[in-house]
């Protein structure tokens, strides 16, 4: 596998390498996340990140980031609403008392089964 790694991967560190918290330079751009717009309103066009969400019933900006997520092929589903309960728990709230967009008040019909 070495001799095969070398040859055909020469970039890439090997995981020794990177021990003790020290990365080699690498030519691959560095990640960062982008600021997603403050608020989105009715008069917005068209966005290049899903907007930035507040509250649980910002119904707008949650459709907007649905939107999103369904015409950009690089996103997935689950991040439209996954970023704003990830914050509401950073921000101390306990999992039952996170709103869950969509989902939370909800009543579904019993299953036919």
């Amino acid at each position: 596998m070495q001799p095969c790694r070398q040859q055909c991967m020469p970039g890439v560190p090997r995981a020794h390498d990177c021990a003790g918290g020290s990365r080699p330079a690498s030519p691959a751009p560095t990640w960062r996340a982008c600021v997603p717009p403050a608020r989105c309103a009715p008069a917005t066009r068209s966005v290049s990140a899903p907007p930035r969400l507040t509250t649980a019933d910002d119904l707008f900006s949650f459709v907007a980031r649905l939107r999103f997520v369904m015409e950009d092929p690089t996103q997935l589903l689950s991040g439209s609403v996954a970023s704003y309960v990830l914050g509401q728990l950073a921000l101390g709230k306990a999992p039952a008392d996170v709103a869950v967009p969509g989902l939370t008040g909800v009543t579904c019909p019993p299953s036919a089964s």
